[in-house]
């Protein structure tokens, strides 16, 4: 997937601004929480919401499958536990197989 991600500011009102992020047909709207797959919503649950958060704050950017366990599930039970890579093919199911990359042994990120 080669395209780029963006940030984008919309206005809602004046004085007020969105954030989101675009990567190929995936809109996310960090602030209000919501996932739209070319233009269609896809809902998440709030774990995938905070992997999906964590990745896309910063585009590109490799996070540790640890950071990523420590966020969803706590720090005491993430190094005994799948969760990050249940939760990760549940949002490439969603999302599509090219928005998270897995850089073996090391983490993940959103693809830039």
């Amino acid at each position: 997937m080669g395209s780029k991600m963006r940030l984008l500011s919309k206005k809602r009102d004046p004085g007020t601004s969105r954030l989101h992020q675009v990567v190929g047909d995936v809109e996310m709207d960090l602030i209000d929480r919501r996932v739209y797959v070319k233009g269609q919503r896809v809902h998440l649950t709030l774990r995938e919401w905070t992997l999906l958060q964590l990745l896309a704050l910063d585009p590109g950017r490799l996070v540790s499958k640890q950071r990523l366990a420590e966020a969803v599930i706590g720090e005491e039970t993430a190094a005994r536990s799948n969760s990050v890579e249940v939760h990760v093919s549940s949002l490439r199911r969603k999302l599509g197989r090219d928005v998270i990359e897995t850089v073996r042994g090391l983490g993940y990120r959103i693809v830039d």
